[in-house]
Protein backbone atom coordinates (compact mmCIF):
# COMPACT_ATOMS: atom_id res chain seq x y z
CA UNK A 1 0.00 0.00 0.00
CA UNK A 2 1.55 2.92 -1.15
CA UNK A 3 -1.03 5.28 -1.75
CA UNK A 4 -3.64 7.55 0.50
CA UNK A 5 -6.44 6.48 -1.84
CA UNK A 6 -5.32 2.85 -1.41
CA UNK A 7 -5.76 3.06 2.49
CA UNK A 8 -8.91 5.42 1.71
CA UNK A 9 -10.47 2.56 -0.30
CA UNK A 10 -9.30 -0.33 2.74
CA UNK A 11 -10.90 1.67 4.92
CA UNK A 12 -14.06 2.10 3.24
CA UNK A 13 -14.62 -1.35 1.79
CA UNK A 14 -13.14 -3.22 4.59
CA UNK A 15 -14.55 -1.18 7.99
CA UNK A 16 -17.10 0.82 6.16
CA UNK A 17 -15.37 4.26 7.24
CA UNK A 18 -16.15 6.54 4.10
CA UNK A 19 -13.55 9.08 5.20
CA UNK A 20 -12.77 12.18 3.66
CA UNK A 21 -9.61 14.29 3.79
CA UNK A 22 -10.61 16.01 6.66
CA UNK A 23 -11.40 12.66 8.74
CA UNK A 24 -8.11 11.48 7.56
CA UNK A 25 -6.02 14.30 9.00
CA UNK A 26 -8.90 14.69 11.84
CA UNK A 27 -7.70 13.08 15.64
CA UNK A 28 -8.99 9.86 15.65
CA UNK A 29 -12.27 10.34 18.23
CA UNK A 30 -13.52 13.02 15.48
CA UNK A 31 -13.34 10.95 12.86
CA UNK A 32 -17.25 9.72 12.29
CA UNK A 33 -17.83 6.29 13.10
CA UNK A 34 -14.27 5.43 14.57
CA UNK A 35 -13.76 3.34 17.64
CA UNK A 36 -11.30 1.72 19.46
CA UNK A 37 -11.99 -1.42 18.09
CA UNK A 38 -11.29 -0.26 14.24
CA UNK A 39 -7.77 -0.05 15.45
CA UNK A 40 -7.38 -4.13 15.77
CA UNK A 41 -9.29 -4.22 13.13
CA UNK A 42 -7.23 -2.05 10.90
CA UNK A 43 -4.02 -3.12 12.43
CA UNK A 44 -4.85 -6.72 11.45
CA UNK A 45 -5.76 -5.56 7.73
CA UNK A 46 -2.52 -3.76 6.93
CA UNK A 47 -0.40 -6.42 8.36
CA UNK A 48 -2.35 -9.11 6.39
CA UNK A 49 -2.25 -6.59 2.91
CA UNK A 50 1.64 -4.79 3.37
CA UNK A 51 2.28 -8.71 4.40
CA UNK A 52 4.80 -7.22 7.49
CA UNK A 53 4.51 -7.10 11.32
CA UNK A 54 3.27 -3.55 12.56
CA UNK A 55 3.70 -3.01 16.21
CA UNK A 56 0.56 -2.58 18.09
CA UNK A 57 2.33 0.25 20.09
CA UNK A 58 3.15 2.60 16.53
CA UNK A 59 -0.68 2.30 16.19
CA UNK A 60 -1.42 3.00 19.71
CA UNK A 61 0.51 6.14 19.57
CA UNK A 62 -0.75 7.65 16.34
CA UNK A 63 -3.60 10.39 16.55
CA UNK A 64 -4.76 10.64 13.23
CA UNK A 65 -5.47 8.25 9.96
CA UNK A 66 -3.07 9.87 8.07
CA UNK A 67 0.02 8.70 10.71
CA UNK A 68 -1.79 5.19 10.84
CA UNK A 69 -1.08 5.52 6.91
CA UNK A 70 2.54 6.34 7.02
CA UNK A 71 2.88 3.46 9.53
CA UNK A 72 1.83 0.78 7.19
CA UNK A 73 3.55 2.67 3.83
CA UNK A 74 5.26 -0.73 1.73
CA UNK A 75 7.27 1.77 0.55
CA UNK A 76 8.68 2.37 3.61
CA UNK A 77 11.87 -0.51 4.66
CA UNK A 78 10.60 -2.96 7.42
CA UNK A 79 11.47 -1.67 10.93
CA UNK A 80 11.30 1.95 9.94
CA UNK A 81 8.59 4.23 11.24
CA UNK A 82 7.06 6.91 9.24
CA UNK A 83 6.50 9.99 11.73
CA UNK A 84 4.22 11.78 9.56
CA UNK A 85 3.38 14.17 12.65
CA UNK A 86 5.25 17.63 12.48
CA UNK A 87 6.76 18.85 15.41
CA UNK A 88 7.84 22.67 16.82
CA UNK A 89 11.24 23.83 16.77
Amino acid sequence: MNTIEEFRALLREELGLPVTDEDLAAPLDQVPGWDSVHVLSLLTLLERRTGRSLPLSWFLEASTLTEIFGLARTDTPTGTRTDTRTTAP
